[in-house]
């Protein structure tokens, strides 16, 4: 399965809604750990076609991210933290929807953390993973669809 969106289009979506949302700027590149403590996912759908937008990342981005939008430098992980990481993800879901195709609606955006788990969509294949760095801290964006 190819590419969802080209690279060069997901990079100024990225680097646009963190900057507008947090203050903070990304830019694409970086080493990609192999696991990170929070992914913030929405879902797209339309007719039988299914996609989803992961965005993984480690606590410190995250607390920093979620502060920022808040207004709290003190903000601590719980319901505001995460829904401030939920809205992040859905607001980057959106402005890539007109990038994937027409009539795409989005989920409630979910949002998962800890430090041992594995997140399994069945039948769901990445066809798209990038890492971005913000501003040292590893940020990555996984696109998937169903097939």
């Amino acid at each position: 399965m190819s590419l969802l969106v080209e690279s060069s289009v997901l990079a100024e979506v990225m680097s646009s809604v963190f900057k507008a949302m947090t203050g903070l700027d990304v830019r694409p590149g970086g080493d990609a750990p192999e696991f990170q403590p929070i992914v913030a996912m929405v879902c797209l759908s339309a007719d039988e076609d299914r996609m989803v937008v992961f965005l993984r990342l480690g606590e410190e981005l995250a607390l920093q991210a979620a502060g920022a939008m808040l207004g709290d430098k003190a903000i601590r992980w719980g319901p505001d933290a995460e829904d401030a990481l939920g809205e992040l993800a859905n607001v980057i879901a959106g402005n890539l929807k007109p990038h994937l195709r027409a009539g795409l609606i989005l989920s409630l955006p979910t949002v998962v953390r800890g430090s041992n788990f594995r997140v399994r969509i069945p039948h769901l294949a990445v066809s798209q993973s990038e890492t971005f760095s913000c501003p040292e801290e590893p940020l990555i964006v996984m696109l998937g669809r169903e097939g």
